[in-house]
């Protein structure tokens, strides 16, 4: 983890609207950033690409922030909180910033970041929070970007219970609640049906005792008239004997009636026995008198009947009154009870209905509760929702406002580029080049940092320029604008390619900024003279290649690319190659050689020498096109890609017509109206290429114009003739074998150099010759001259077999008449421009 150092307490506001943007890989490496995000951070764009994203990270930033975003982005949701960051210089900047992960094909490759600017109310709210992070508190906690309060485990598992653990709750808890409910309600019921039957046993109790009592009393009031029955029955014996069993059998069963059953019953149902007692009592009585009577009395007399029946009628008053007293308590206490257990019954609804209401009060506000809960925890992410909602709506409006804006600035974009690829075709002369070139360009954007010139030299040698800016686009297309103009001006003028060179190195070093250069090769295919010149600088090697696509030659570059030295460090002197076979010249930019297919790596060089093996020479061109599109497999390549295929043939120069030797009457001297004289000297002959120049000021003479490019080859051939040899007395053989006039250009390189003394004039004067307008070119130098007459007997065998002397024959063929006086050192050539 980066530890940016403290940073001194100045804040960077924000402009409103702007947005910075950027993106970087899964691991938080930057791999674009807006010019908003470089103005803001303070740190260039170079710095930025290629940098982990905490580069801007301010150090009084919790980390808990930053666990929270990274735990969030990688759970591939959306991040969105308030930040602070460090700029370059030390100080910081609030902005509100969203991260969201990038999918592709449903893989996360990346993530972007838009940040914008935080209100007040949100930096105050974040810098507390953040300070009492930063110092340990325990109440805070940072999610998905949002400041939060912490809570007891429970309660922050009831806010933050996701919606189907709020679900699984709330069932849960309603069917406890009615499981408890339905055992408690189980349990009232069984002890209300017991106090129930409780009730019910003591009335039937009580119902038993008022029957037992109503069966004492009968079986009383039976005895009493059994009794009788002895008094008024039968007088016989047996008669009176079956009355007293009859009176004995009912006194037993009035007490077992009183005795066995009545007073067990009231004495269960808590009700007094006195009155039991006190029937048995006179139970007793009654039996007792009835053995009296039946010992003492004669029952047969009346006077004994009448007691007895005294006696009988007041027992069986008493009796009954008592047994009235019996069944009265009796049914008082079944009263009584009967109003106990409705009253029971009554309290038992009553507790029933009371709780049955309770538990529906706390069943309803219960699932009032939970559902409220429940209702919550579906309404909160819609809030939260609703709050990004708003927060994505404020950013698409601002969104809005920028596409209104782009779309503004694309529309002025596409009228610059077609303005810009107007004003470069034009300035390039895009698309016009040397018939014995072919060519292909695909850039990497709408315009490239490539560039193809070619152009021919007033000696008809082919030019051609392969420029290569640094970077790809427009900014690398305005790099190289500066070259064509220089380029074209220079060739037709016919100026060398080391000189261009020079001039065009001078014009990347001057205009350019430090580190926009470029790579450059030149070269120039003098075929008569069947020479290659090439200087390559940064370029892949240019390829030559016979008809068999054999290399006969690259030229690897040596020299670093334009714009990197200054004019006094740098060299164009070029390497030089004669050839003997016609052949093909393959130039191509790195975009070329270094196009990368998602499966096969770089196109390379090797494969290029493959296909330029196997290839006709008419077809490598296209071959090597087709392949690049194959190798590809349909992805752009990330780099401008050039290519270009130059056919160099040999030059057959056709048989000379005989010379023509001009009588001295048919030129009048004098007759023109202009006259070029120039001298110069050892000093100017060394840096001063004059014969461009001399036929720059021929081509502003309006007859002699149409007539420059043969003027400038005579001149030209004349000029390095008197230089070569008369005054660096180079010699001509040196350029026997293939490195013959590249050790003949060095040569010519070191005595120039070394050269303190000469002189070369030079005379070019309108004559009339033969009544026509012609050309006087008189050129003398200094040197010890030749045997011309010799070499002139000699020159026409001798060129046909020699790469030397074919620049006289050219001149005698192109000119009215070619004479050398002195020693050989003066030669004066005529021209008629007709």
């Amino acid at each position: 983890m980066r530890l940016n150092l403290p940073a001194p307490n100045i804040e960077f506001a924000l402009p409103d609207g702007l947005v910075i943007v950027s993106k970087t890989d899964l691991k938080g490496v930057i791999t674009y950033c807006n010019s908003a995000f470089v103005e803001v951070s303070g740190y260039s764009r170079d710095e930025l690409i290629g940098t982990s994203h905490n580069i801007v990270r301010h150090p009084g930033m919790p980390v808990e922030a930053f666990a929270d975003l990274w735990k969030t982005i990688k759970a591939n949701k959306p991040w969105q909180g308030v930040i602070k960051n460090r700029r370059k210089d030390g100080s910081f900047y609030w902005a509100v910033s969203n991260i969201t992960p990038l999918l592709e094909n449903g893989r996360t490759v990346g993530y972007v970041a838009f940040r914008y600017k935080a209100t007040p109310e949100q930096i105050a709210a974040a810098s507390d929070a953040y300070q009492k992070i930063r110092e340990g508190s325990s109440g805070l906690r940072i999610e998905e970007g949002h400041i939060l309060k912490i809570k007891s485990p429970l309660l922050r598992w009831l806010s933050s219970a996701s919606i189907k653990a709020r679900l699984f709750a709330l069932i849960f808890v309603l069917l406890g609640a009615m499981v408890a409910t339905g055992i408690f309600n189980l349990y009232e019921a069984s002890k209300a049906h017991e106090r129930t039957e409780n009730g019910l046993a003591t009335a039937s109790t009580q119902a038993y005792a008022l029957d037992t009592a109503r069966m004492a009393a009968a079986a009383f009031q039976g005895q009493l008239h059994a009794w009788k029955d002895v008094m008024i029955g039968s007088r016989d014996a047996v008669a009176m004997q079956m009355h007293l069993e009859e009176f004995d059998r009912r006194g037993a069963e009035v007490d077992q009636q009183l005795a066995g059953y009545l007073k067990p019953i009231m004495q269960q149902l808590n009700l007094s026995t006195d009155t039991i007692d006190a029937l048995l009592e006179s139970h007793i009585r009654l039996l007792e008198l009835h053995h009296l009577a039946v010992q003492s009395f004669d029952i047969r007399k009346p006077e004994t009947r009448a007691t007895a029946d005294n006696i009988v009628n007041d027992i069986d008053l008493r009796v009954t009154a008592q047994f009235d007293d019996i069944i009265s308590a009796i049914r008082e206490a079944q009263l009584g009870g009967l109003g106990d257990l409705n009253e029971t019954l009554e309290q038992s609804y009553q507790v029933q209905r009371n709780r049955s209401a309770g538990i529906l009060i706390a069943f309803a506000l219960g699932g009032l509760l939970l559902s409220a809960w429940f209702i919550i925890g579906i309404l909160r992410p819609m809030r939260r929702a609703g709050s990004d909602l708003d927060r994505v709506v404020q950013l698409q409006q601002q969104f809005l406002e920028k596409i209104l804006v782009l779309e503004e600035y694309h529309d002025r974009i596409d009228e610059e580029q077609r303005i810009g690829s107007y004003i470069m075709g034009h300035i390039t002369k895009l698309g016009v080049l040397d018939p014995l070139i072919q060519n292909f360009n695909r850039p990497a954007e709408h315009f490239s940092g490539d560039m193809l010139l070619a152009a021919r030299t007033p000696a008809d040698d082919l030019h051609i320029l392969l420029a290569d800016a640094v970077g790809h686009g427009l900014s690398a297309a305005i790099n190289v604008l500066p070259l064509s103009q220089a380029f074209y001006a220079m060739s037709e003028k016919g100026f060398r390619i080391a000189q261009i060179a020079e001039e065009l190195n001078d014009k990347i070093n001057r205009f350019m900024p430090v580190d926009r250069f470029v790579s450059a090769t030149l070269v120039s295919v003098d075929a008569r003279n069947r020479v290659v010149e090439v200087w390559n600088g940064g370029n892949p090697a240019p390829l030559l290649v016979n008809k068999n696509g054999e290399i006969m030659r690259e030229w690897v570059s040596n020299n670093l690319p334009l714009g990197i030295l200054p004019g006094d460090s740098f060299s164009g002197r070029p390497d030089v190659f004669h050839y003997e076979e016609d052949c093909q010249l393959c130039m191509f930019s790195d975009g070329f050689p270094e196009a990368e297919s998602p499966r096969n790596g770089a196109f390379g060089k090797e494969q290029i020498c493959k296909i330029l093996q196997g290839s006709s020479p008419g077809d490598r061109l296209g071959n090597l096109v087709d392949m690049l599109d194959l190798h590809l497999d349909g992805q752009p390549a990330h780099d401008d890609v050039s290519l270009a295929m130059v056919e160099i043939q040999i030059h057959r120069r056709p048989e000379a017509a005989p010379a023509v030797h001009a009588h001295a009457q048919t030129v009048q001297e004098g007759g023109g109206n202009w006259k070029i004289q120039i001298s110069l000297g050892a000093a100017e002959l060394k840096y001063l290429n004059i014969v461009p120049l001399l036929t720059h000021v021929i081509e502003e003479i309006h007859i002699a114009k149409e007539f420059a490019a043969p003027l400038f080859m005579i001149l030209s051939e004349l000029f390095n003739n008197a230089l070569d040899h008369g005054i660096l007395r180079l010699d001509s053989r040196i350029k026997q074998g293939v490195d013959g006039f590249d050790k003949f250009l060095q040569s010519r390189e070191e005595r120039l150099h070394a050269l303190d003394n000469g002189k070369i004039d030079l005379e070019i004067e309108r004559v009339i010759i033969e009544g026509k307008y012609g050309v006087r070119i008189r050129i003398v130098d200094s040197g010890d001259g030749f045997d011309y007459t010799e070499a002139q007997s000699l020159a026409g065998s001798t060129v046909k077999q020699e790469q030397h002397g074919r620049g006289i024959m050219l001149v005698k063929d192109l000119s009215y008449k070619l004479e050398y006086a002195g020693r050989g050192n003066e030669v004066t050539a005529y021209y008629i421009c007709a």
